[in-house]
């Protein structure tokens, strides 16, 4: 799956830490993630999880279930590092 959304651009910064497996996948539901993660949420509260995809791993075919499951819209935020993705119900 090809990700084609609008990235806001903050690939001047790495995001995860070293300690990470620059090769995982990470899901967090909104609030067990980290708060330097969630601090980039623009939804304003109405956050259902965040999903982190480092550089050279292509996105998974269920990324598109969680939206359809679990919430409707999604903020794409693009690091140096990897993908980050916000989605949130409405």
């Amino acid at each position: 799956m090809e990700l084609e959304v609008e990235l806001v651009d903050k690939s001047e910064q790495a995001l995860m830490p070293l300690s990470h497996s620059p090769k995982a996948i990470v899901v967090w539901e909104f609030y067990e993630a980290p708060a330097w993660v969630r601090e980039h949420s623009t939804h304003g509260g109405d956050e259902d999880g965040i999903v982190w995809i480092p550089n050279g791993v292509k996105a998974p075919y269920w990324l598109e279930r969680l939206w359809m499951t679990f919430g409707c819209g999604q903020d794409y935020f693009k690091f140096s590092d990897g993908i980050l993705i916000i989605w949130a119900h409405a």
